[in-house]
Formats: structure tokens, C-alpha cells, sequence
């Protein structure tokens, strides 16, 4: 289901955004993760490392997971917990085996133009898991507070 408007989700200790799948909502990430009482007391630096590892997440859900498919949604949850914040994409893909990513630090990688999304999400987050199914992939990265 698609919707040209994001939609929030609050309960508990989580957030969820939910937006189209479009390279142009990525812009609406940072006011999101803004808007997050445990994100905003962070050191810019880490809030930092979370807004870029949430963009690579949500384009690599749109780009290759969805096609650019603006009939599909990407859903973004973020958790706050007491020493961490865990966030989770969701997309509606085949899925991905992470292992099978070529190391962008390969010097026969080190000229391509994309495929280091899942190095830095690796590379910024405290742990990061990647759960595929028949249904979809959902990342989940893990930042320290």
C-alpha cells in the first residue's frame, strides 16, 4: 500500500515512518530522526553516523529491494532503549544475501559508483543484522547511546 504522504506511527518506546518507495523521501529521514527525543539528546557526531546508515538502509530498500516501485512502502522504526537506539528498515523484496556484497575496499571495487551501503551501515552502527524472508528483508542496526 502507497500513500504520496509519510506516515508516523508512535507507541510505546518506538517510532515508525512509513513513506513511498522514492529516492525523493529519503529527505524526510533527518526531520524524522530529529524529531525523536532519544536521537536529539545524542552527540552530533553519533546522531551523525545514524542519519547516514538509516539513508543507505532506506535507498537500498528502495533502489534494489523495490526497483524504485512507489507502490511499495519502506517502513522505519526506531527504538529507544536505555543504552542503545535500534532501528529497523523493512522492505517488501526478494531479499539478499548479505555475504554475497563485494568488499567496497577490494581494489577491483574501489571505482564503482555504488555498492558500499552495507559496508557502512557495518562500518557506523554497533551491530547490524540482516533478516530476509519470502515477505522482505528487514535491516536492523544497533547504535550505542
Amino acid at each position: 500500500m502507497s500513500t504520496a504522504f509519510s506516515t508516523y506511527s508512535h507507541q510505546n518506546e518506538k517510532t515508525t515512518l512509513i513513506i513511498p518507495s522514492d529516492t525523493k523521501r529519503i529527505a524526510e529521514i533527518e526531520p524524522f530522526i530529529s524529531s525523536i527525543d532519544c536521537c536529539t539528546s545524542l552527540p552530533q557526531s553519533n546522531l551523525f553516523n545514524i542519519l547516514i546508515a538509516l539513508t543507505e538502509a532506506v535507498n537500498n530498500a528502495i533502489v534494489h529491494a523495490h526497483k524504485s516501485d512507489h507502490t511499495k512502502n519502506v517502513e522505519i522504526t526506531i527504538e529507544c532503549k536505555t543504552s542503545s537506539i535500534v532501528i529497523s528498515v523493512k522492505d517488501y523484496g526478494t531479499g539478499f544475501k548479505p555475504e554475497d556484497v563485494p568488499d567496497p575496499r577490494d581494489e577491483s571495487n574501489l571505482l564503482r559508483t555504488h555498492g558500499r551501503g552495507v559496508f557502512l551501515m557495518r562500518q557506523l552502527a554497533s551491530n547490524v543484522q540482516f533478516n530476509s524472508s519470502s515477505s522482505g528483508t528487514t535491516t536492523v542496526m544497533h547504535f550505542n547511546r
